[in-house]
Order: C-alpha cells, then sequence, then structure tokens
C-alpha cells in the first residue's frame, strides 16, 4: 500500500493555562456499551480526538478538563470526568433523505412492511453537512427503528429515541407526505465511557511506524512472534460463512481453519482479536476449550496431538470488527456511503491483522493454500472478496449469500470483504498463449473510468510479466474493485475511489501510479512474502519502483524524475524490529526504490537484473521470505557480494559517501577515492565521468591522463550516494 496517500495529520500546540501539564490522563478508547466510538490521543503538548473517517481532529484547552474541537461548527465541547467524557454539540443537524423502503434487514430497494405512516419515514439519509454521516430507519412490525433504537412518535412528524433521549427528530414531508429530510434538534451532551486505555497492553494498539525507543507490548510478541504454539501446525484452508450487517456494523459466523500438524502438541494458538466474542470452537464435534491473552487465543485439546495429521477446527464468533485509524492504518472496517447514499464498506487489515475480523494464524510465514469466502449480506447488496465467484443465493428475510473460492496459497491479510451495490464486466489479458480473466467492479456511475482503467491494464501486466514473471495467480485472474482505501488485496485490488464523492469523474491518469504500485503486489508481497513485518521494504520498495519500471516504457526521463522526487527521510533503518509485528511506513518507499535502482545500476546489465528479479519469484512463489534470501539470490547470480550493500541502505540511516581528494598537475589528474559507510566491509561500483570504480573503505588511486577536476562528475542519479570532498 502506497505511503503517499496518507492523510494530512493536523498538529496544534495547545495553551497550557489553567490545566493539567499531563494529557495522557485523557488517553483511551471512547465508546458505549462494548462498541469503540473514537479515541483520545496525546501527542506531544497536542491533544486529538481520533475519529474514523476525520484521522486526528485537534483540541483546543479551554478549561480544566474542559477542550473544544477546533475548526467544528457547531461548537463542540469536550468535559473529562474520570473515566467518562460529555460531548457537547447542540444545534441542529438536517440529514437528506437518499432512498425509501430499507426493511429492519436493511435491504436495498425493498419496500417496508409497516404502516403507512413508517413507510413515509422509512429510508437512508445522510447528512447535508458531512458525507460522511448518515441515518437509516427501518420499519420492525409497525415499529420505527433508527439503527437497532425505537423510535417514539411524539407527533405525526416528530420522534425521539426511547432509549437514548437528547433531542427530537423533525421529519420534513414533501407534499404526498413522504419525508424528504429529518432535523436533528440535538439538545443534551452525549457521554461516552473509557472502554481501555490507549496505551495499555489489553488494547494492544498497533501504532508503532517504529517504536525501538518505547519498545513493543506483549500484544505486539503474540502476534509477531512464531512460538511453538504456532509453529505446530501449517494452515492448509479457510473457509468463512459470515453473515454481516454493514447497518448494525455487526459480523457474525464461523471460520474454518483445516491444517497439518507439524510437531506433538496438546494447545495451539489462533488469532482473533479480543473485542469479538468465541461462541465456540469445535473439532470432531467435540468443543473444545479455550483461553485468550490479548488478541491471541490459545485451544486446547483433550489429548495429545500427533505429527503427520490433517486436523481441523472450526470458530463460532461474532461482533463489531474495530473501526480503523486511517492516519496511520490501524486496521478495520471501513464504513461510508457511494454518491447514492447507499452502504459501502471495505475491510483493510495489512500490518493490524487479519484477525482483526476472522480466526486465523495471523502471521505472514503461514499463507492457505487455498480458501473458501461466503459471506451473506443485505438483499440488493454484493459482497466482492477474493478469488473466483462461485455464485450468489438469495436467502429468506432479503438476505443474499456470496460465494468466493481461492485457489492459490494467499496471505491472511489479503483477504478482503467489499460490500456495495456494485456492478462488474470481465475481459481477457492473453499473453503466450495463457489467457488471465481480468474482472473489474466498480459503482453503477463508474462504469466510464472503470472502463478507461481496463484499457491500461493490459500493457502494464505486460511490462510486469516481463521484468517479474507470470501473473502469480492465474487461476482466479486480475480483480481491481472500485473502494475507499488502496490496498494490495490480491486478486481484488482497491486502488481508492473511481470517482470522488460528488460523482466527479478522476482523471485516470491520477490513479496510474497507484494502479502500478497495488498491482505489482500481486508479485511482490502477494505471492513472494516478507516473513517478519521487519522486512516489509521488501513489498512496498519493489513495488514502488514497479512504478518507475512502467513508466519507463513510456517516458524513461519522466520515470527517472518521478523516481528522484521521493526523497527519503534517512531518520529510522528500513529494517524494523523482528517478532513483534513490527509494521512501519516511512522509507520504504522512497530509499527502497533509490536502493534497487542503485544495485541495478551496480549490475549494469538489465538483462541480468530483470533474470534475478524474476528468479526471485520464481524461487519464492507463494512463500515467505526475509532480506538475506533476496541478497543471496543477487550474489549467486552476479558473483559479487551485494550483502554489505544491502546491509548499509536497510538496517542504517546513513547514505553511501564517495570521498574524493584531487591532485591536479599540467598533464594529469590524481583522484583518491573510498567509501565511508556504516558497514565495514562495504564494497560497490560506481560510474563516474572516468569509468566505473569499484570502490571499499581502503583508499584507492585513479589517474586521469590530461583530466581536469572540474569535469569529474559522479552519477548520483541512478546511484543515491553522497559525494564528500577531501584534502588530497
Amino acid at each position: 500500500m502506497k505511503n503517499t496517500l496518507l492523510f494530512l495529520t493536523l498538529f496544534l500546540t495547545l495553551c497550557a493555562k489553567a490545566q493539567d501539564t499531563s494529557l495522557q490522563k485523557y488517553e483511551g478508547a471512547y465508546g458505549k456499551k462494548d462498541s469503540v466510538f473514537f479515541h483520545i490521543l496525546a501527542r506531544g503538548a497536542a491533544l486529538f480526538i481520533d475519529l474514523s473517517h476525520y484521522g486526528k481532529m485537534p483540541l483546543a484547552a479551554e478549561g480544566p478538563d474542559r477542550f473544544t474541537m477546533v475548526h467544528v461548527r457547531p461548537k463542540a465541547t469536550l468535559i473529562f470526568k474520570g473515566d467518562t467524557l460529555m460531548i457537547h454539540q447542540i444545534g441542529a443537524f438536517t440529514y437528506v433523505r437518499d432512498s425509501a423502503g430499507v426493511t429492519a434487514f436493511g435491504s436495498v430497494g425493498a419496500s417496508g412492511s409497516g404502516t403507512a405512516s413508517s413507510e413515509a419515514l422509512t429510508g437512508r439519509y445522510h447528512q447535508d453537512i458531512d458525507a460522511y454521516k448518515f441515518a437509516h430507519l427501518t420499519d420492525s412490525a409497525g415499529q420505527l427503528m433508527m439503527e437497532g433504537h425505537h423510535m417514539k412518535a411524539i407527533d405525526a412528524t416528530h420522534y425521539i429515541k426511547e432509549d437514548e433521549p437528547g433531542g427530537v427528530f423533525e421529519f420534513v414531508l414533501d407534499k404526498n407526505g413522504q419525508a424528504k429530510k429529518f432535523i436533528f434538534h440535538k439538545t443534551a451532551p452525549e457521554t461516552y465511557t473509557r472502554m481501555q486505555d490507549v496505551h495499555s497492553e489489553a488494547y494492544a494498539v498497533l501504532e508503532h511506524s517504529s517504536n525501538r525507543k518505547n519498545g513493543f507490548t506483549r500484544a505486539d510478541t503474540l502476534l509477531g512472534m512464531l512460538t511453538p504454539l504456532r509453529t505446530c501446525y501449517d494452515v492448509t484452508f479457510y473457509g468463512l460463512d459470515l453473515n454481516f450487517d454493514p447497518l448494525a456494523r455487526t459480523i457474525k459466523g464461523a471460520g474454518l481453519i483445516k491444517f497439518n500438524t507439524m510437531a506433538a502438541f496438546d494447545s495451539l494458538q489462533i488469532d482473533l482479536y479480543m473485542n469479538l466474542v468465541i461462541d465456540s470452537i469445535v473439532n470432531d464435534r467435540h468443543i473444545l476449550t479455550y483461553t485468550r491473552e490479548y488478541n491471541a487465543v490459545y485451544v486446547h485439546f483433550p489429548e495429545t496431538i500427533q505429527p503427520g495429521l490433517n486436523k481441523a477446527i472450526k470458530v463460532y464468533y461474532h461482533g463489531s470488527p474495530r473501526l480503523p485509524d486511517i492516519t496511520i492504518l490501524k486496521g478495520g472496517f471501513l464504513y461510508h456511503q457511494n454518491k447514492n447514499g447507499q452502504p459501502w464498506v471495505e475491510s483493510v487489515c495489512q500490518g493490524t491483522g487479519a484477525s482483526v475480523w476472522f480466526p486465523c494464524k495471523d502471521h505472514n510465514s503461514d499463507k492457505p493454500d487455498s480458501m473458501r469466502i461466503s459471506v451473506t449480506v443485505p438483499k440488493g447488496l454484493t459482497d466482492i472478496s477474493n478469488g473466483t465467484f462461485l455464485g450468489s443465493t438469495d436467502l429468506p428475510v432479503n438476505l443474499t449469500r456470496w460465494d468466493w473460492y481461492v485457489h492459490e496459497p494467499m496471505n491472511a491479510y489479503d483477504v478482503v470483504l467489499n460490500v456495495g451495490t456494485y456492478k462488474s464486466f470481465t475481459t481477457t489479458y492473453v499473453r503466450n498463449g495463457d489467457t488471465l480473466p481480468l474482472r473489474f467492479y466498480y459503482m453503477p456511475y463508474d462504469e466510464g473510468v472503470a472502463r478507461e482503467l481496463a484499457a491500461e491494464v493490459p500493457s502494464m501486466l505486460d511490462v510486469y510479466t516481463k521484468d517479474f514473471g507470470p501473473f502469480p495467480f492465474p487461476k482466479d485472474g486480475y480483480g481491481l474493485v472500485d473502494n475507499f482505501w488502496p490496498m494490495e488485496h490480491s486478486t481484488a485490488i482497491s486502488i481508492g475511489y473511481f470517482s470522488t464523492q460528488k460523482g466527479k469523474p478522476i482523471a485516470v491518469k491520477e490513479l496510474l501510479h497507484t494502479l502500478w504500485h497495488e498491482s505489482a503486489h500481486e508479485w511482490w508481497g502477494n505471492s513472494v512474502t516478507c516473513r517478519d513485518y521487519a522486512d516489509f521494504w521488501i513489498h512496498e520498495s519493489f513495488a514502488t519502483y514497479a512504478e518507475v519500471l512502467k513508466q519507463e516504457t513510456t517516458d524513461p526521463a519522466g520515470a527517472l524524475k518521478y523516481l528522484l522526487e521521493g526523497v527519503p527521510a534517512n531518520k529510522d533503518p528500513m529494517i524494523g524490529v523482528y517478532n513483534v509485528n513490527n509494521f512501519k511506513w516511512g522509507d520504504i518507499y522512497s530509499r527502497g526504490p533509490l536502493m534497487i535502482h542503485t544495485i541495478r545500476h551496480c549490475i549494469d546489465d538489465d538483462r541480468l537484473f530483470f533474470t534475478i528479479l524474476r528468479s526471485i519469484q520464481s524461487t519464492y512463489r507463494y512463500k515467505s521470505i526475509r532480506t538475506e534470501d533476496i541478497a543471496s539470490v543477487f550474489n549467486q547470480a552476479t558473483g559479487f557480494n551485494y550483502t554489505p550493500v544491502f546491509d548499509q541502505y536497510l538496517r542504517y540511516t546513513g547514505v553511501p559517501v564517495l570521498q574524493l581528494a584531487f591532485h591536479q598537475s599540467d598533464t594529469l589528474l590524481t583522484v583518491r577515492y573510498n567509501w565511508k559507510t556504516d558497514v565495514a566491509e562495504f564494497a560497490m561500483p560506481i560510474q563516474t565521468s572516468a569509468g566505473r570504480l569499484l570502490a571499499n573503505p581502503s583508499v584507492q588511486t585513479l589517474t586521469i591522463p590530461g583530466g581536469k577536476e572540474a569535469d569529474f562528475t559522479v552519477d548520483t542519479a541512478n546511484f543515491y550516494v553522497k559525494v564528500e570532498r577531501t584534502e588530497y
């Protein structure tokens, strides 16, 4: 996933007058009952409210334990009292009706079955000033409902929530007696309770872009480390059979895990986020006992299971998958609406873990050989998941089940649920006699953009199959999905909205680099996968460099310019901390591609360079690898030791410095040169105006008859190095 799509986080320095200097006491996850609605975060001397879809919104101090949201109208005041937070935002809020007749099951386009008055009011509404805030009114046996709340009539057009008073809902009717909007007259504050401290191990927050200084939690270790409770079995198949309600934001069903036993055990670890409730775990019709530690689930068997067996467990569970923090991509379920006001949902769990929404062995080292995904949603909605579409089945009470099958090994974090009113079309890609299906899923108003994108895909696949090898998932084909968050969900790739929320088409050229990047992940990330997130550069550096390779085919100068626009921060090594699920972004998108480009020019033979890339893909197809595996392929293919080069760029923040000293005479230029690096055995070729130099840490000498110091240059465009002049 590309880091240039990060949302901008606002920063504000708080005035500390009449306020406790410690803001950490306010931090936490706040919500109602068992649902987290938002987080309060302290960042240095600033306090933020962290809301889904908006990111971190700054809070300004107004007095002791009292803050206001910056730039929010009507004025919103937050008052903290122990573990309770009250939000005062008094005013009138208008919601416009998008569509009518939503039943209690959330069916799209279905007619209500209640009284005429409730039929006149039921439907989908969105707030006029905020496209992300919407409300669903349904009818249940004659009772008007708003997302699980009973609505009590004051008169024909005025209602209140029976169980949650706080304002009056005033419906505005058209001449036919149908609601065209409602106005919520908010008269009372909303009260929220601290659910868990945001920095506690129990909350298991995964915010570490790198947290070397502060350390990691026990929950990070449980997710990131391969203990005997995880290595004792190898997953062969996942089967998901889930009922998803986008209005209630709940999921319920079962996850089947088939596995081969690798060592004797009487307990094993699977993973499922602690906010999801386990109803039971079954093996051979026997209910198994289990214990939970943060997001780890230890499943206990009544007897020792011997190695070499094929076993299976089925986990029945329910709950509300967590909402994500899209500013740092703590994954979860993204809820939004399309421009027609219809539900639109995307699951995103890279880094956070697939266990944020289904039970699995949540580690990159273990991919299932195949998978079946069945998702039941309200009738009128479609689920787009990974793999090959098997068909849909209409069920009672206005529900439809969508069935998918994944034929090739796939990362757990690639498994996706996309729910919306999708349309689709299919084309084919033919290369070397092989035919690959290409599927495109889009909102009904986005067909034009979808077809423009479809026209661009074959030329992209031409480049990638030439440079990297055959498409890794030929049985299931290539899929592109219109949705909110760009992600490399295998065979169901998302590159973001095909059009804006207001329906204004996005120029396809604005989506191309994202299309190239996310599609390249089918090779780099989805097929060849980092075993530990510490080596996540393998995914993102190669995928970003793939953008450069695609652009080289039409605009080589523009491709190099695009590569050089990525300026690394060089504040933290690209390789992270092992065994703690250290999911991090940063320089892997800028320094990493520059490293790859540098090594390409060190080799100075594109035929050999691309042979190496294809060899990595063929050798490690569907496997999980580490940095050492990549370096080993380069070393064997070239006969040169590139390990110190990889180490310098990946494990340190410094850039190799080529030190030069010049001595000029009338007839001769003498150049002394050597590398200054963090790695003791560093040696690397470098291109200069006087030819290629194989420099190392020892001082070497080059003589140039008739040479002039002013004419001596180093190719710092194709080699990511610094040049430093020293005294001769």
